[in-house]
């Protein structure tokens, strides 16, 4: 899966966890959890592989990313399975279905997983752009 990133030119490693956790609207409560970092000198985390080489390549002196674990029905559960996923976002009505629809069209176009393809193919919801 690729992964998409930009620099930030914040103060230091916490203003930058700080600012990560205000964008994705992670309550302060689980910030330390929901929010990884890594600085040189670290070991490399599991879910990034070949961390310190790219970085290093980039000029990158630290590094923070949501580590948000899975959620299904507005709680942290395992992965729904794709007909799970497909049938709850299918069965959304009103705001919830237009705000659930708006998340995935706007999801970076590189984010192509079978999960997309098949709310493209079975709900119409294409991406529409940032």
């Amino acid at each position: 899966m690729p992964s998409l990133w930009a620099r930030f030119s914040g103060e230091d490693l916490a203003a930058a966890r700080e600012h990560l956790g205000l964008r994705e609207k992670i309550p302060r409560k689980n910030r330390e959890i929901h929010i990884g970092s890594w600085i040189p000198g670290t070991s490399e985390p599991e879910c990034i592989l070949g961390l310190e080489a790219w970085a290093r390549e980039h000029g990158v002196t630290a590094v923070v990313w949501t580590a948000l674990p899975p959620k299904f029905f507005d709680r942290e559960a395992p992965v729904a399975s794709l007909e799970e996923a497909l049938a709850y976002l299918a069965g959304l009505s009103g705001e919830t279905r237009a705000l659930a629809e708006e998340y995935v069209r706007r999801a970076p176009v590189q984010i192509a997983t079978a999960y997309r393809k098949r709310f493209q193919e079975e709900l119409g919801w294409h991406h529409i752009g940032n």
